[in-house]
């Protein structure tokens, strides 16, 4: 065996002292972010301990590994390479763990400032919107030729090319008959005679042989153009099929863009006509475009009332459990993870206010949304999906409810209000502490609008609950006097009545035990399927002061108008209506509803 050269035993020495692990060849996976970042701070360096000689076939002692934003250092020690690279991985993965923590922290409490900065601009953000639905915009204006469908009948159309013209044949010239050169020799009669027929003979053999070609080629001339012909023919009839196609998807999107303005122009004619399910789409319309926090649910039941132009509106609330739980982050007081968590006492306040916004926030969109001045008055409630324990059941509880008319609302300047002082000077109804989620009575119950006319017949009722507008005025009395007095745990006969008018209205009088806010109080009952008016309360009030009575009840099958509501302001006057007298009825075991529709037709059937 040769002994090696100088330069081989010094490359033998060197090569062994190169590190084998280096960054590149670790596996840096699952770095949620600025995973380059990452790379660039970490180091893998070879070490050698001074104490330790012994350093067999040029191997060092092992490895330090630092990330030099983490802080931390990791020293590896060993003799065999792949024993040593498995646990420098271990220690990696460990510090990616620990860099995507740390990030997702910074990350959980970015999105959680975020959230808290939309929560604080609930109100101011959506007064700086624009909330009118623009009804014209929903007008197809899209021409045929800028659709996706004739994109692909376009491309289509440009693939069917008329075919080819054929390459013909060439038609060799017409041979010619020449002379052929005679010599001296070959004058003499009986030579010149036999080369005059031979040449005639070979002349005659060839045209004969050339229009036999011009034959041929006359044939493959009219094959071809035949073919040809045929080819144009298939040709014409794709491209007419294809420009039929065109045509009629042309009609098709006249026609639906036609259709659709029509429905647009007639959408447009009944929300302006107050018709109740285009006034109800329209204001869905233009809530459903808000942005809201992620933290709100977009569940939302909307009903308006066109005889007394008032819309009943009620949304989901975020649980106060979803809310966030701690500070936003303040720079000047140190880092993310000495964020202070709001107090029980704090974040109460804080579910106030917020619940506070988003029901001004409805009634701001909803007034400056409803450019036909549609509505005349909002109730607005919120409601929170909650556990009941006692029956294990989920249920939607109303925890606050407000009314505006148009008036009011106009007088109020959102951009300097506190929400809480507002929603109590609107005279809004709910528990001191919202985030303890205790429901208050709903002002109104949602039904499924009837589609079925009025005029039908319906002789045996759709349940076994009572219609109540279906009773005869002296019943539909008795069932109001017995819900009352087990209202105010009154013995029976104890509310008498003092009238009965024949537009379908009672009144009765009785005496409340409470012993600080109980008295006399009136109940006037009125059995209509159109919206009370403010004389009605006007009426009441006048009744309370005849007969010195401290509290006035107003209810009726339908609703009040928005002046009534408006009259019965900060006067002892309470209006339930029909939804609200509904619920009063359940809540003492009564199975009860009210069907005008039913009530009208069982009259007709009578009749």
């Amino acid at each position: 065996m040769e002994p090696l050269g100088p330069m081989v035993i010094i490359l033998a020495v060197l090569k062994p002292l190169e590190p084998m692990l280096t960054v590149n060849t670790l596996v840096l996976e699952g770095i949620h972010v600025d995973a380059e970042l990452f790379r660039k701070k970490l180091v893998l360096l070879p070490f050698d301990d001074d104490d330790d000689d012994d350093h067999s076939e040029g191997f060092s002692d092992g490895y330090v590994l630092r990330h030099d934003l983490l802080g931390l250092v990791e020293k590896v020690r060993g003799k065999v390479e792949s024993l040593m690279a498995a646990r420098i991985q271990r220690v990696v993965d460990d510090w990616i763990k620990l860099w995507n923590q740390s990030h997702d922290d910074v990350l959980a409490h970015l999105r959680t400032d975020q959230l808290n900065d939309r929560l604080d601009k609930l109100l101011t953000e959506s007064l700086n919107g624009l909330h009118v639905l623009d009804i014209e915009a929903m007008k197809s204006t899209e021409s045929f030729e800028s659709t996706e469908a004739w994109t692909w009948l376009k491309q289509e159309l440009d693939t069917i090319q008329p075919p080819a013209p054929p390459m013909m044949p060439i038609t060799p010239p017409q041979p010619q008959y020449t002379e052929p050169e005679l010599g001296v020799s070959d004058s003499l009669l009986f030579r010149k005679k036999r080369l005059l027929r031979e040449a005639s003979e070979a002349f005659d053999q060839k045209l004969a042989t050339w229009q036999k070609v011009c034959e041929r080629i006359s044939a493959v001339i009219e094959e071809k153009k035949a073919d040809h012909a045929l080819e144009m023919e298939m040709y014409e009839r794709r491209r007419v099929d294809m420009l039929d196609r065109i045509d009629t998807q042309r009609k098709a999107h006249l026609d639906q863009q036609r259709r659709q303005n029509e429905e647009v122009e007639v959408f447009s004619a009944n929300y302006h006509g107050c018709q109740p399910d285009a006034v109800e789409q329209y204001i869905r319309a233009v809530l459903n475009a808000s942005a809201w926090p992620e933290l709100f649910p977009r569940s939302r039941n909307l009903e308006y009332n066109k005889d007394n132009r008032t819309l009943y509106l009620s949304f989901e609330l975020p649980h106060p459990i979803s809310f966030p739980r701690d500070h936003q982050l303040d720079p000047q007081e140190g880092p993310v993870t000495d964020r202070a968590p709001f107090t029980p006492k704090e974040l109460g306040h804080r579910y106030n206010e917020v619940v506070y916004r988003a029901l001004l926030r409805h009634l701001h969109e909803v007034f400056t949304g409803d450019k036909a001045a549609t509505i005349e008055a909002v109730q607005v409630s919120g409601w929170v999906r909650t556990l009941n324990k006692g029956n294990g059941q989920y249920e939607d509880n109303t925890i606050a409810t407000v009314f505006c008319t148009r008036g009011e609302f106009a007088g109020i300047n959102l951009r300097q209000v506190d929400p809480t002082l507002c929603f109590r000077f609107l005279k809004g109804v709910s528990a001191p502490d919202l985030s303890e989620l205790i429901p208050v009575p709903a002002p109104h119950r949602f039904y499924q609008r009837e589609e079925v006319p009025p005029t039908q017949r319906m002789l045996e009722p759709m349940d076994g609950r009572t219609n109540l507008a279906g009773l005869p005025l002296e019943e539909f009395g008795k069932n109001i006097m017995d819900l009352f007095e087990k209202e105010f745990r009154l013995m029976p006969g104890e509310i008498r009545q003092l009238q009965e008018s024949a537009d379908g209205s009672i009144e009765a009088w009785g005496m409340d035990p409470e012993p600080i806010r109980g008295g006399k109080f009136i109940i006037q009952a009125r059995k209509n399927n159109h919206s009370v008016p403010a004389s009605a309360v006007k009426e009441l009030y006048g009744s309370m002061m005849h007969e010195g009575a401290t509290k006035g009840i107003l209810l009726t099958t339908s609703d009040f108008s928005p002046e009534a509501y408006e009259f019965g302001r900060n006067k002892p006057i309470i209006l339930l209506n029909g939804s609200q007298l509904l619920s009063l009825f359940e809540k003492h075991g009564v199975a009860a509803r009210i069907s005008f529709r039913e009530a009208i037709s069982l009259k007709s059937w009578l009749s």
